[in-house]
């Protein structure tokens, strides 16, 4: 590989994902739970619709185990308590 390094040259995410945004949707990643006393950290990924209506009506969530879960929450974002999307 030439040239220095960077995020560009990475190439793990495509420029608009990067955002937080993509294909309608707003992304959001939390990391949450870690703790000095030993608690693994667990993470959330969420996506809403950036135009409820326009560009989607369900929004879908993404727990630290692994599973899907969506619903219609009016652009609100989901939650693990979502019905599982297989």
């Amino acid at each position: 590989m030439r040239g220095s390094a960077n995020a560009d040259a990475a190439d793990l995410l495509d420029s608009d994902f990067a955002t937080g945004n993509e294909n309608g949707y707003a992304f959001r990643y939390v990391i949450a739970g870690a703790s000095t006393l030993g608690a693994p950290a667990k993470y959330e990924l969420a996506a809403t619709p950036l135009r409820y209506g326009r560009t989607g009506k369900l929004s879908f969530f993404r727990d630290s185990n692994g599973s899907f879960h969506a619903a219609d929450h009016n652009g609100a974002v989901g939650s693990a308590s979502d019905p599982k999307v297989e």
